[in-house]
């Protein structure tokens, strides 16, 4: 993982200067691209290649938007980023995938290793360090895996920690097996639809 600086020098390169000065709102614009991409050289080189022809603040606005929400449909993204990571996940033992996938259900801060393994019950917890976080991208790659490769995107909803009112809006209830609301302002789930195929739902820690 590159630093912040030196992430957001490769950034600037893969946009290049011409896009970069293109309009005085665009440089602050990027920094905060390069951030979400976490140091990754992997997507720093994709998604700044994706911007280098983006020239208008809308369109880096709208960039920021996809990658806030749900990064697997920004461009490049489901093609040539997360079929890399995932060659590195299929090469993990069963129960550092096992942790991944229940990672991607919790809000984008630290976990204990305590609240994590109340998460793993009936998985081995060595595997477990003291604090853990994923790693933004990482966790797109997971949750792009658990919706059978970006084909079955309801059936994994994750919206942790994102300072949700009410529950959010879905398509098709019935395709919904797993569902994270966790750490957020939701305290009436009245008149929620019903969820047939749901198994996991996580919803602690509401403000």
């Amino acid at each position: 993982m590159l630093g912040e600086n030196e992430a957001f020098d490769l950034f600037q390169k893969k946009v290049g200067q011409r896009t970069l000065g293109s309009d005085p709102e665009i440089p602050e614009l990027a920094k905060d691209i390069a951030r979400k991409c976490g140091g990754l050289p992997l997507a720093l080189n994709v998604i700044g290649e994706t911007m280098s022809c983006k020239r208008r603040v809308e369109e880096w606005r709208h960039a920021i938007d996809v990658l806030s929400s749900y990064a697997t449909e920004f461009s490049g993204m489901e093609d040539k980023i997360l079929p890399l990571l995932k060659y590195s996940y299929d090469n993990l033992k069963g129960g550092c995938q096992i942790m991944f996938a229940v990672l991607c259900f919790i809000p984008e801060d630290d976990i204990s290793k305590e609240e994590l393994i109340d998460y793993l019950i009936g998985e081995e917890d060595d595997m477990v360090k003291k604090v853990v976080r994923m790693h933004d991208v990482v966790r797109e790659m997971a949750l792009w895996i658990a919706s059978e490769l970006g084909r079955e995107k309801e059936a994994f909803i994750v919206h942790a920690g994102v300072g949700l009112n009410e529950i959010p809006k879905v398509k098709n209830w019935n395709s919904v097996r797993r569902m994270s609301l966790m750490k957020n302002k939701i305290h009436n789930l009245a008149g929620s639809p019903e969820c047939l195929q749901l198994t996991t739902f996580l919803m602690q820690q509401i403000w």
